[in-house]
């Protein structure tokens, strides 16, 4: 493997400590699970009466095997609710937690301050602060604030074009910032996660880890209509024929969503993208031969796993009607 390329990563979703278990041993280098509290899915099965006994357990799991884990805290937090946010960060902290997945800019600034340049000195080891994608990172101003915000990796939002990816890319590098992209799993029509139409409609705030998901449901497009049509469903991402790209482009971490799906959607999809990554790491043009041979059979066994109407990516086209899962 070629020392340019020895730090890429593949992050996958755990719904729950049993899922993180699997896709580590499937072959993912780190996972990112939510708690009880202040995550951006509320419904995921992670949350348990005994949450904190298995999140630690698949802490020290993944460290046992030079994994990482990193703890989702993404949603928007109220004055009001800081301390018992402080609290219950703290907690995960001092199980060994490897990062925070942040949204809320003042809690970023509260976290840094809190256990990266404070006197909070839980443990010694490194602990970073990654900025959710729901903050919208699409431009260099945007990397100069999340460097000084303290934020060691930014999660680019889903909607940035491959050329736009690799002048960001380039930028960070310059100011030491990680980027990480995702490459798998669900979009949102809205931008990156920023939507106000499940409040809207239901009362219940995508950022506030309650999202209902009305995006996915049929809508008559006029009163006269017969016919309800998905026509904000968006398709899933699949990046496997761009992975070569986004790793030569500088994305270091390559993240799955889907932190609502069951295990062995989450372990295909970490087998899949593992194999990709470790031909193109081992030798590109191995990973260019073994595209043509097996894209299709592969892109067919990943859309088995969650049918849904097939898959897209911004990467090469900003908006097209392909890439609504229009039924």
């Amino acid at each position: 493997m070629s020392n340019k390329f020895k730090n890429i990563e593949l992050l996958a979703p755990a719904g729950s400590s049993e899922i993180g278990i699997a896709a580590l041993k499937m072959g993912a280098d780190a996972v990112y699970i939510g708690g009880e509290k202040f995550g951006a899915r509320a419904s995921a099965v992670s949350t348990s009466k005994d949450e904190s006994n298995k999140i630690k357990n698949l802490i020290d799991f993944a460290h046992d095997n030079s994994k990482k884990v990193y703890i989702t805290l993404n949603t928007l937090c109220k004055e009001k609710e800081i301390d018992e946010f402080l609290n219950y960060a703290d907690s995960y902290y001092e199980m060994g937690a490897d990062s925070f997945i942040i949204q809320d800019l003042g809690i970023a600034k509260l976290i840094r301050d809190r256990y990266i340049t404070g006197n909070k000195d839980f443990r010694n080891d490194k602990f970073e602060i990654h900025s959710s994608t729901q903050v919208c990172v699409g431009d260099i101003y945007s990397l100069d604030l999340m460097k000084e915000l303290g934020f060691s990796r930014v999660i680019l939002m889903r909607e940035l074009s491959l050329r736009k990816i690799k002048g960001l890319c380039s930028y960070a590098k310059k100011i030491n910032l990680e980027i990480e992209a995702f490459i798998h799993g669900s979009m949102c029509y809205c931008i990156s996660g920023q939507c106000l139409m499940s409040s809207y409609i239901g009362g219940r705030s995508g950022n506030r880890g309650r999202c209902a998901g009305p995006c996915r449901h049929p809508y008559f497009l006029d009163e006269n209509s017969n016919k309800e049509v998905n026509i904000l469903s968006m398709k899933d991402m699949s990046s496997i024929a761009d992975i070569a790209n986004l790793i030569n482009s500088g994305v270091s971490s390559f993240k799955i969503e889907g932190r609502l799906r069951s295990k062995d959607y989450v372990c295909g999809v970490v087998q899949t993208y593992r194999k990709y990554i470790d031909l193109f790491l081992e030798d590109e043009k191995k990973y260019y031969d073994e595209l043509k041979k097996a894209k299709a059979n592969d892109e067919n066994f990943l859309y088995q796993l969650h049918k849904k109407g097939g898959f897209a990516n911004y990467l090469y086209k900003h908006n097209s009607k392909n890439m609504v899962n229009i039924k």
